[in-house]
């Protein structure tokens, strides 16, 4: 109220605005129109006059509501008038509707997240790069394990035979070598009677 009354504006050559004064520096000047002028004086009166029009009037629509009565006056009242009761008394349910907008969509969104988290985020990306990585390390594992290192030791046991078989051969006595070479000239000559005669 006080500052109201500190902040009637400029009425002829007397500038009554001092609370308007008090907050200039640090409030934007927002009295203007797109081309700098001020409103008309008359209009701001006229404004004002509406506005302490519009307050005297709800004063006494009360007061004639209630008549002095207080409390009984407002159950009167409220007897009455139900659906305006209702309406004041839950405040114009502001809380109902930003509950049934605003909260309920923000758990809605982050319902919605938390399943596309957990699903394909979680499940999909990191389970799947996970099952993806267990998997091909089975395989690898697995090509490893029985193809490279399986060629390796077949190589080594192929080797391993064909060297008791060849170790046989080779005893390192002279004799047994002549015994070979005379078996293997002999052969020779038998193959070439027979498919010489032939």
């Amino acid at each position: 109220v006080l500052s109201g009354l500190l902040g009637i504006p400029k009425l002829g050559e007397i500038d009554w605005n001092l609370f308007g004064h008090f907050l200039h520096p640090v409030i934007a000047d927002v009295g203007h129109d797109t081309h700098g002028h001020h409103a008309s004086v008359l209009t701001e009166v006229i404004l004002m006059a509406v506005s302490v029009a519009v307050a005297i009037a709800g004063i006494l629509i009360a007061r004639s509501i209630w008549k002095g009565r207080g409390l009984a006056g407002g159950e009167e009242w409220a007897g009455k008038q139900p659906a305006v009761h209702n309406l004041l008394l839950n405040k114009y349910y502001v809380d109902e509707l930003y509950d049934k907008t605003v909260v309920s969509g923000t758990w809605g969104t982050a319902r919605s997240l938390f399943r596309f988290d957990a699903s394909f985020i979680d499940g999909f990306l990191v389970m799947g790069s996970r099952h993806f990585t267990v998997a091909s390390s089975l395989i690898s594992g697995f090509f490893d394990k029985y193809v490279v290192d399986g060629l390796v030791n077949l190589t080594g046991w192929i080797l391993k035979i064909w060297s008791r078989f060849l170790r046989t051969l080779q005893t390192g006595l002279v004799s047994q070598y002549a015994l070979v070479v005379a078996i293997g000239v002999f052969a020779l000559v038998c193959f070439y009677v027979v498919f010489r005669v032939v």
